[in-house]
């Protein structure tokens, strides 16, 4: 969810990644054991079986944090030993980030603290591979944004990347520093301070290799500069415009990732503008997307059918409006009579169909 949305951003990130991360949150079962160590019981030093990620079955991709830093270790140190190219050093950093058991990314906490790690062992890379040491500062301070909501902590990792690029030379130096403009303006847009947030972003768009960048990562800053300008009040933008808006970057999403990024955010703005239905039908398409490829058990799918059904619950009071408006509208002119006691029970009914309906989903709430 590292994307910018105008006026619903903050607060719809942060809904999502505390729904995901209590997801994750529970211990791992019986049967359960380390896939590197073997082991089934909690280490010393009150070290617990760990998983969240996008492993399936009850009991696959659990580790222990000590054993996942070990190994990602041994990972780093052999791609510094053997001197090798990309491809090593590739292999090395995807062992920090992401799961090497399903190949997706570690998320919440436990993403937090393994990038604390990453940045700490990669000390000494300045000199010969200073942009490892980057893309160490440059994740550690993404999952502290997203997945942990520490500003403060995110801000800091981002001026050691931009202090770091700037040493630099080469086309490398110019393509970090436009990052860490970037990630500081992002980070500026997410503490609600819109000036300085414009201010980075300008910085980034005016970057000498800004037009070179990789269309999605050119995209997303022209987003965030649109959005921050929206806020700002320097372009004005109604609720039912920014609806027109996430369709438009739906269409002109890359990947499917990325335009379910965007339907997330459109069914938002969808139940901003009262849209419930197509906002419902919406959020299903990400829901149904999340269980395809992360597992029905994944933190971000468990968060998506959370919000899911917060959008029920919202129709539910709406047809339950329509129902009573209905209900008067029929009562008004018929003070009497058979009719008006049948259109009446009728609608009584319904309405308590309704409302049990909003019992149940304030239940799975």
């Amino acid at each position: 969810l590292g994307w910018s949305v105008g006026p619903v951003a903050t607060e719809l990130g942060l809904a999502f990644n505390t729904m995901a991360e209590e997801a994750a949150a529970s211990p791992a079962p019986s049967g359960a054991a380390c896939w590197i160590c073997h082991g089934e019981e909690p280490l010393a030093g009150d070290d617990p079986l760990l998983r969240n990620c996008s492993c399936r079955g009850e009991t696959a991709g659990y580790a222990h944090m000590t054993c996942i830093v070990a190994y990602a270790q041994a990972e780093l140190d052999m791609a510094v030993k053997v001197g090798g190219g990309d491809m090593q050093y590739d292999k090395a950093s995807a062992a920090w980030t992401d799961c090497q058991c399903c190949m997706q990314p570690y998320q919440g906490r436990l993403a937090v603290t393994l990038s604390n790690n990453y940045v700490e062992k990669t000390q000494h890379l300045i000199e010969d591979h200073a942009w490892r040491r980057l893309y160490a500062l440059h994740h550690s301070a993404y999952c502290h944004r997203l997945h942990d909501n520490q500003y403060d902590a995110a801000m800091s990792l981002y001026h050691q990347a931009l202090e770091l690029a700037c040493s630099q030379q080469g086309q490398q130096r110019e393509f970090w520093t436009t990052m860490a403009y970037c990630g500081i303006g992002t980070v500026h847009e997410r503490k609600k301070e819109l000036s300085e947030a414009l201010e980075w972003f300008e910085k980034a768009t005016s970057s000498p290799c800004y037009g070179s960048l990789p269309p999605p990562v050119k995209d997303r800053i022209d987003m965030a500069l649109h959005d921050v300008r929206c806020d700002l009040g320097l372009i004005e933008v109604t609720k039912l415009e920014w609806v027109g808006i996430w369709r438009q970057r739906i269409i002109d999403a890359q990947k499917e990732r990325d335009s379910i990024t965007c339907k997330l955010f459109l069914s938002v703005c969808l139940v901003e503008v009262g849209q419930y239905a197509e906002a419902l039908e919406v959020g299903n398409e990400v829901v149904e997307y999340l269980e395809r490829t992360l597992g029905p058990h994944h933190g971000d799918a468990v968060a998506a059918k959370k919000a899911v059904s917060r959008i029920k619950l919202l129709r539910v009071c709406e047809r339950c409006t329509d129902l009573m408006e209905c209900f008067i509208a029929i009562m008004s002119p018929l003070a009497c009579g058979v009719v008006a006691t049948l259109v009446g029970a009728t609608l009584i009914i319904l309405f308590d169909c309704a409302l049990a309906e909003l019992a149940r989903l304030i239940y799975l709430l």
